[in-house]
């Protein structure tokens, strides 16, 4: 039995409660890194929970969750592909929407006198003109009501319980806000180039043979000492031992005897993305087709707050500890692999039962059939005395 435990309760050992000591985030005995925190599942979730001094048991405290998930290109993510190769995405800046208003505010005013009269107010499509207030009964009101009011310094001044007095009257004000439309929606460029490629090199040679050396898988670099370039541009470098042209993005990184280029290439593609329900999406006739690569790191997101790298996670763990419980979960298996582990855990036992106590039943019963044996041959040794006597 103990072996089904384990493994059926295993998936449940990864939770529980985070606490921050001298300085650093605890899970249990565990101190969670930036390294730690990264290799959580996907779909594992931190619940970061507002401490209250209230008493009162059946008031929910106020609980915010956040996810551990991929990037989506909305979340400018800076390893894609573009037709199933990898590639690095450079974001433009976005162009801002273009809306225009399908349907104006509308103002309810309620009086506060005794008859209680409800009146409203429609903003036009324009989104400065009014049309005439109407009553309850969809009627044009009485021009006296609200003449010489101003409705847009009520639409501004925001739904409230008594406004100031309007021709002797004070109203109760109801907003139902402006219906826009997009006419043009959100967009900006990508450009797509492919991954930069590190060259660590070394001095090889000697006098005036020596020179800086450095192999990327088929990228290759190789210049004398003193040709080293000092700053970012273009360096000829062999791709597939051919020519090639690339980018240096900065100046060698100098490290001792060593010197880090960091390179990419000089082509790249561009395409023009708009923003969708949260997201940028390529035209509808785009040829290529852009997803986020599997090896972008994941992110902590949370519903209306930017998403959060895993430093920037931990960090935000021991700024609110003081105010907040936090609480982790890892990502549940599915039921079918559970029952999988189950079922597997189950047939293991079985086993096992079957070789340590199917084998002694089965002695206990050659024990048995020897008895029954020696009974026989008892009864036939007494059987044949018997004929002996009576001959």
């Amino acid at each position: 039995m103990f072996s089904a435990a384990v493994l059926v309760a295993a998936p449940g050992a990864l939770a529980g409660e985070l606490k921050v000591e001298n300085g650093e985030v605890m899970h249990g005995k565990e101190k969670w890194t930036g390294d730690v925190i990264g290799k959580l599942p996907k779909k594992s979730t931190l619940h970061q929970t507002k401490k209250s001094a209230s008493k009162d048991e059946k008031k929910k405290p106020e609980t915010k969750k956040w996810t551990h998930e991929a990037k989506t290109l909305a979340m400018e993510p800076q390893q894609v592909k573009v037709d199933g190769k990898a590639k690095v995405a450079t974001y433009g800046a976005a162009t801002a929407a273009i809306e225009k208003v399908k349907t104006g505010a509308k103002l309810t005013l309620t009086s506060s006198a005794e008859d209680g009269a409800v009146f409203t107010v429609q903003q036009k499509s324009d989104g400065v003109a009014w049309e005439s207030p109407l009553d309850s009964k969809s009627k044009a009101a009485e021009a006296s009501i609200f003449a010489g009011v101003d409705f847009a310094k009520l639409l501004a001044e925001g739904a409230k319980e008594a406004s100031e007095k309007i021709n002797s009257v004070a109203y109760k004000v109801e907003i139902t806000p402006a219906e826009m439309e997009t006419t043009q929606p959100a967009s900006r460029v990508i450009t797509f180039s492919e991954p930069l490629i590190t060259l660590e090199l070394a001095k090889e040679g000697k006098d005036a043979d020596e020179q800086w050396k450095g192999t990327s898988g088929k990228v290759a670099f190789a210049c004398k000492v003193a040709d080293l370039p000092t700053s970012a541009g273009e360096i000829k470098v062999q791709k597939d031992g051919k020519d090639f042209t690339m980018t240096l993005t900065a100046a060698p990184a100098i490290d001792g005897e060593k010197r880090t280029m960091t390179l990419k290439e000089v082509d790249e593609s561009t395409a023009t993305f708009t923003l969708k329900d949260g997201k940028w999406v390529a035209a509808a006739d785009a040829k290529e087709k852009v997803v986020v690569s599997e090896d972008e790191p994941l992110v902590w997101t949370s519903e209306k707050v930017a998403p959060k790298t895993e430093e920037e996670m931990l960090q935000h763990i021991k700024d609110t500890a003081a105010t907040h419980t936090w609480t982790f979960e890892a990502a549940k298996k599915s039921g079918y692999m559970m029952w999988i582990i189950i079922g597997c855990s189950v047939l293991l036992i079985a086993v096992i039962c079957f070789f340590v106590f199917g084998g002694k039943k089965n002695t206990d019963s050659d024990d048995e059939s020897d008895l029954d044996t020696s009974d026989d041959e008892e009864e036939d040794a007494a059987a044949t005395e018997t004929k002996e006597e009576e001959a």
